[in-house]
């Protein structure tokens, strides 16, 4: 569900990065963006039930942004900041009514601030946003505003998937599952710089300006099924471990399913001799990821199209691997999936909002633990979000480790 801009309409505004800056893609706040998404989601549904053509498919995946994932690219992953548009300030504006009560001395003392009103409020700042008085930690009695600012956009994001997923349930008759690329709570440390573009020395986390962080509310939707992320882009090669982006056990404690994009082939393929490991590293590196879906109870899905097509030099042995890998899945379709893990690891999302925009803790704190450290540990381990124990979700474990348990 792309954006689109009709010159001089405020309401299909366009998401604005930084006050007077470009615009680009759509701005989640505008409701006529929204309503006509859900429009186009409705045709197409209509058309196939018109043909008769319903039961060719069981799943309609929401994809939001460039690439599909609810994350924007520039605005998140480069130096810069938003939502700035009109309809985003109103947006927040009204979402600061509802939190505080419409008691304007409550937003007043929560901001510190005695000039603030409920139709003043803005979007905080690009300095603002990216500051932090307290080293990594943001202070509540200083920084509130953009506390606020990042709550209310994750909220807002996930709301907007939610709405699309309770559309597509309704066009449906319910009749088909939902579900979108969401929640990489484990892995929006990294930015561009990570993927080898050409913008040096950026070191801010995507995490809180993507609106991920309003994963929660997703696994607590009873219109979204399922979720999917690529494997953790961090160290694919021999030795390293392919897990997911999300907190993997969440996901299974609010019974979604989580499907693996298993896009090895893909990513490999971005440079000649292959980006992570050796071709003839490739098998190995499968077998591997469907070892981990298998414990883990997961789906896995494979990245392979006309596009990305499978070495030559392996690709008969990758064939016969797919067709012995269903082979097992399907059989283990009959055994006890449930978590068996001796460490539970727990990631606590709201700790995001008071921590700096910077990647100096996430980046240490979350994303190397993940991919470097636990995998290392010699026992068997689910990840959770904090949320998860605290509601009674999370079995018997024999040791609890806590990432980012601060603010």
């Amino acid at each position: 569900i792309f954006g689109y801009e009709t010159e001089g309409a405020e309401d299909i505004a366009r998401l604005r990065m930084n006050p007077g800056d470009r615009r680009m893609t759509q701005s989640y706040a505008s409701m006529v963006w929204r309503q006509r998404g859900k429009d186009v989601l409705r045709g197409p549904i209509a058309h196939l039930r018109d043909a008769g053509l319903c039961d060719r498919g069981i799943a309609h995946p929401i994809c939001c942004g460039p690439a599909g994932e609810w994350v924007k690219g520039d605005s998140d992953m480069l130096g810069y900041t938003g939502d700035f548009s009109p309809v985003m300030r109103r947006h927040f504006q009204n979402w600061l009514r509802q939190k505080y009560g419409h008691y304007l001395w409550a937003l007043r003392s929560a901001w510190n601030d005695d000039e603030v009103t409920f139709d003043n409020a803005d979007v905080p700042t690009p300095k603002e946003q990216f500051a932090c008085r307290h080293g990594a930690l943001r202070d509540p009695s200083r920084e509130q505003k953009t506390i606020d600012y990042y709550r209310c956009l994750s909220e807002l994001t996930s709301d907007a998937l939610i709405d699309f997923c309770a559309t597509v349930k309704d066009a449906t008759h319910n009749e088909k599952i939902t579900g979108a690329f969401f929640g990489y709570l484990m892995d929006q440390a990294w930015n561009c710089n990570f993927f080898g573009f050409e913008h040096q020395g950026i070191d801010y986390a995507t995490l809180q300006r993507c609106g991920h962080l309003g994963l929660h509310r997703v696994l607590n939707s009873p219109h979204i099924d399922f979720l999917v992320s690529p494997y953790t882009y961090a160290f694919r090669g021999l030795g390293g471990d392919g897990q997911s982006m999300q907190p993997s056990e969440s996901m299974r404690a609010h019974n979604k399913l989580y499907l693996f994009e298993e896009d090895t082939l893909m990513h490999n393929r971005f440079e000649p001799d292959g980006r992570m490991h050796d071709i003839a590293h490739t098998p190995a590196i499968y077998k591997r990821n469907f070892a981990y879906c298998m414990t883990h109870g997961q789906g896995i899905t494979w990245l392979q199209s006309s596009i990305y097509l499978e070495y030559p030099q392996i690709e008969q042995e990758a064939d016969a691997l797919h067709v012995h890998m269903r082979k097992i899945g399907d059989w283990a379709l009959n055994l006890d999936r449930a978590p068996q893990h001796d460490v539970a690891v727990f990631l606590d999302d709201e700790s995001y909002f008071y921590s700096s925009n910077r990647n100096d803790v996430s980046l240490p704190g979350v994303f190397y633990a993940k991919v470097v450290d636990l995998p290392r540990i010699g026992a068997s381990h689910g990840v959770y979000l904090l949320r998860d124990l605290l509601e009674g979700r999370v079995p018997a474990f024999k040791l609890g480790i806590f990432l980012n348990a601060f603010r």
